[in-house]
């Protein structure tokens, strides 16, 4: 994994803010999975779903290791909305406080610290 961990940290630095789409896109079935990610452990609030365990715990790696981050703002669904994906979810519109009861979707951007 350490492998796979360094080559998504290399694109997210070279890329500046990157989607989850992107990263779809440039590692096709290494990113793909039967899981889903969430913002924290036990939250309903979604950040992608259909992601291999070997991305989820490379993403959390670079994340505790201070070297990415993710971001969430009001623009950024739309950058989902161009491209035609969306998860089938209600947006999360208080991504700072879990307190659904039901999944939501907090669409989010990764980029290098």
């Amino acid at each position: 994994m350490e492998s796979f961990k360094q080559e998504i940290y290399e694109f997210i630095a070279s890329s500046g803010d990157v989607s989850f789409v992107e990263l779809h896109d440039r590692f096709g079935e290494r990113f793909t999975g039967e899981y889903t990610m969430f913002s924290s452990p036990n939250s309903k609030i979604v950040l992608w779903d259909d992601v291999s365990g070997e991305f989820i715990g490379a993403i959390g790696e670079l994340m505790v290791e201070g070297k990415i981050g993710i971001r969430y703002d009001s623009e950024i669904y739309s950058l989902y909305a161009e491209r035609g994906v969306a998860l089938p979810y209600p947006l999360a519109k208080n991504p700072t406080r879990d307190v659904y009861a039901q999944f939501h979707w907090l669409p989010v951007i990764m980029s290098a610290k």
